[in-house]
């Protein structure tokens, strides 16, 4: 889990890099939405699951689409900050596998700590990590 999020949130800034003007001219509207409607779902669907414990393990969200999907919806913003180092003249490899590297780690632990916490607060803690990726939906969307 944690080698995709830091796969991603290496790769995004240097998409954003080298496609500044596309993506600037086509999805800067429109790049918060995207990314807030996939993290609201997300969550949903973890508020859904967490009805029925057997759904909302700790290894249903480190497989499939939906780890995929919620890498890229949170390595979106990456994608705008590449934009900002390619007008910056900043050297985005270095920058990039800073990021990606830092993300790998953070994840690790978040993966460590949620596993223990998972196992002490059960279906709970499914309800409380669709609630925190639904309220980021959220705040991407307003703030």
């Amino acid at each position: 889990m944690g080698s995709v999020f830091g796969f991603f949130q290496f790769i995004m800034p240097i998409f954003g890099y080298f496609l500044s003007y596309y993506i600037l001219r086509k999805f800067s509207p429109y790049d918060e939405w995207i990314a807030s409607v996939v993290l609201i779902c997300i969550g949903l669907k973890m508020l859904k699951d967490s009805k029925r414990e057997e759904q909302c393990s700790p290894r249903d969200i480190t497989k499939g689409l939906a780890l995929l999907f919620l890498a890229i919806a949170t390595s979106i913003d990456a994608l705008s900050v590449g934009i900002g180092i390619a007008v910056a003249n900043i050297p985005i490899m270095f920058f990039s596998s800073v990021v990606g590297f830092v993300t790998l780690c953070m994840c690790l632990l978040g993966v460590y700590f949620g596993r223990a916490l998972g196992f002490l607060l059960g279906r709970w803690a499914c309800v409380f990590g669709g609630l925190v990726i639904c309220l980021v939906g959220v705040k991407m969307l307003f703030l």
